[in-house]
């Protein structure tokens, strides 16, 4: 018998756990101990320490503290609560009243003063005035942090006695800091902060020409990258002794041309190559291209050969550049001009043929020299080309690599003109390589048109089918076929496609022999009614729970669920919102999990709120409470919430 009384004690203990919520550590000591026991014989556990818990009654309370419909009136009463938590809730409500909002603000809690700040709502110049002098640095961090915040208040908090590094760091992240304090900032604030602020594209030249003189290199190499940074603070920076601050100004699009001059003679190569990347550098000044041309660091010319700018007799002289790296540049550089390019083939170089194979405006001549290459990597790389013209795509299409095969597979040839019949022949063509990875290639390809796909539902790879179920274009005759395929992966893919399925490949899914799709179908939001209703009778109950919880559950379908075997089939039925309200009213009878899904759901009718509101289950009265369609007369009845249940339901109890 003393077995049993444990179990039940310890069973209670559970119950109430779950239930209530654990009081804070420093609210303990000042509160009641309620006893696990209720009446039973006390049997300590040493694995169940006695815990001390929050009223039942103060949670009801809560809950129609945060909710977002509670009226202004009861927000108002429930701002004198005793309870910390509740008035809390209050001043973090957006329906709480100003008059409200500033007297929580000084409320003795500075967890209540502060969630004033977490408001959605407008919060008063005078609330946050007060809030300004606070002595508790997460009060005025949160209020900095808060893009709300006045700036004549952003400037008193700058000013403050209290200046955490949170602090300045969200002061300095507030756009409504004002420009004088930004400056201020720049001066006194810490590492952290001054760096924030030099990254800033936002920040005022004024406030950058301080940081540029940061005696931290982190700071200062920022400063040199900002595009704001004025010309007088570039030149000081150019000075500077360490290289990546200079790499930073030869770089900056800002820097004035004189500074760039200097930059270009630099000792270090790396500030070298800023300085001929920047395209002010190519635009303002000829005789800085030619001395850039000729720099001795390799590096340097190819940085310059990359420039989009250029002019012709600087490109030539650099595609005859002694290093491959330099020429290499030239033939990826989209200026470079056909005669150049080529000059550039006839180096017989595979790295620059297959720079040259991949640029969108080749001349029929260079795409027939690139097709018959001798180098494999080549002709792969011109298969991949979207502006292959067909004779070229005819001739690869048989090539005797397969690498080949499968980049042209993939090609989208958006470069050739839409409907061409001949881009129809080469993807037939390569759906029926004898190699799986091409045709999967071709399965994937969106552009590949709907006929040749179609061709391909029946092939032995399963690899292809899964492209196929996946591939955007794959016409819905093909998906429905698919759709009976024995591969899970190709029909959990069908299910998944960025283009919803018909409602045929639905149906047939929900068909499944696997539990796991079907769970998957019922619990879609794109899933059509017949395949819901299908699955309503489906003799999985965790696929009858994702039905009964799916928002697109029709009434017919809730109603048939409504009388379930399964108490979480019902539970969930009772918190659909599709749910007429006479499949409420008669749940509203059913298991206490049952009830308080229906308390919670938005489409109970306001009488079965207000009589679950004079619930014995403190469960129930605190669903009721959190329900946004909760009428005022209820909410106002709950916010007067005392009663305490602590006696275990008859259905839970033991025999």
């Amino acid at each position: 018998m003393s077995i049993l009384r444990a179990a039940n004690a310890q069973f209670l203990k559970s119950l109430m756990a779950s239930t209530l919520v654990m009081m804070p550590p420093a609210a303990m000591a000042s509160n009641t101990l309620l006893a696990a026991t209720s009446g039973l014989e006390q049997t300590r556990d040493a694995a169940a320490p006695t815990i001390e818990f929050y009223g039942p009654a103060m949670l009801v309370r809560l809950s129609v503290a945060q909710n977002a419909h509670c009226p202004a009136a009861i927000l108002s009463k429930l701002a004198n609560d005793p309870s910390d938590e509740i008035r809390g809730a209050v001043a973090a409500n957006s329906n709480t009243p100003d008059a409200d909002k500033d007297r929580l603000a000084r409320d003795s809690n500075d967890i209540v003063s502060e969630a004033v700040l977490l408001n959605p709502s407008f919060v008063g110049p005078a609330t946050l005035s007060y809030l300004a002098n606070s002595r508790q640095p997460k009060i005025i961090e949160t209020l900095a942090a808060n893009p709300k915040t006045t700036p004549d208040v952003l400037s008193k908090l700058a000013q403050g006695p209290i200046q955490t590094e949170y602090l300045l760091l969200s002061l300095a992240r507030n756009p409504h800091l004002p420009p004088e304090q930004v400056v201020r900032l720049s001066r006194v604030g810490d590492r952290l902060v001054r760096t924030f602020l030099a990254r800033q594209s936002t920040m005022s030249p004024a406030a950058l020409a301080v940081l540029a003189q940061d005696g931290d290199l982190g700071v200062r190499s920022f400063v040199a990258q900002n595009a704001n940074t004025p010309a007088s603070a570039l030149e000081l920076l150019s000075k500077d002794n360490n290289e990546v601050v200079r790499e930073g100004v030869a770089a900056n699009p800002s820097t004035p041309i004189a500074v760039l001059k200097k930059l270009a003679g630099d000792t270090s190569w790396a500030v070298r190559l800023e300085v001929a990347q920047n395209a002010k550098s190519i635009k303002e000044d000829p005789t800085l291209i030619d001395q850039l041309a000729a720099d001795k660091q390799m590096r340097v010319r190819w940085a310059l050969a990359t420039n989009h700018s250029l002019p012709a007799a600087v490109v030539e002289k650099l595609a005859n550049d002694s290093s491959e790296r330099v020429r290499e540049a030239v033939a990826r550089n989209p200026s470079t001009v056909p005669d150049i390019i080529k000059r550039l083939n006839k180096v017989n170089s595979v790295a620059i043929d297959q720079i040259i194979a991949a640029r969108p405006s080749l001349s029929s001549d260079m795409f027939a020299v690139l097709s018959g290459s001798e180098s494999p990597l080549v002709r792969h790389t011109l298969a991949q080309n979207p502006y292959l013209p067909e004779s070229d795509a005819k001739k690869l299409m048989a090539d005797s690599s397969l690498m080949v095969r499968l980049a042209l597979a993939t090609n989208s040839f958006k470069g050739t003109a839409p409907g061409n019949s001949w881009r129809n022949e080469v993807f037939k063509k390569l759906s029926s390589d004898g190699n799986e990875d091409v045709r999967q290639a071709v399965a994937t390809n969106p552009n590949v048109d709907a006929a040749v796909l179609s061709g391909l539902v029946n092939d032995a790879s399963v690899m292809v089918l899964r492209a196929l179920a996946s591939n955007p274009a794959t016409p819905e005759a093909a998906l429905i076929s698919l759709a009976g395929n024995a591969d899970s992966v190709v029909l959990q893919r069908l299910l998944n496609r960025v283009q919803r399925p018909g409602d045929a490949v639905f149906d047939q899914l929900a068909q499944s022999k696997d539990a796991a799709l079907r769970l998957l179908v019922a619990a879609s939001n794109r899933v059509p009614s017949s395949a819901l209703k299908a699955l309503s009778a489906d003799r999985d109950p965790n696929v009858r729970v994702a039905v009964a919880s799916n928002p697109l559950a029709s009434a017919a379908v809730l109603e048939s669920l409504g009388g379930d075997a399964s108490l979480d089939v019902k539970t969930a039925v009772a918190a659909n919102k599709n749910s007429p309200a006479s499949l409420l009213k008669k749940l509203a009878g059913d298991d206490e999990l049952v009830r308080a899904a229906v308390a919670g759901n938005a489409s109970a009718p306001a009488d079965l709120l207000e009589q679950f509101s004079r619930d014995k289950n403190p469960d129930i009265r605190r669903a009721v409470a959190a329900n946004p369609a909760a009428p005022a007369a209820v909410l106002t009845a709950l916010s007067d919430d005392s009663e305490v249940w602590i006696a275990v339901p008859g259905w839970r109890q033991f025999n």
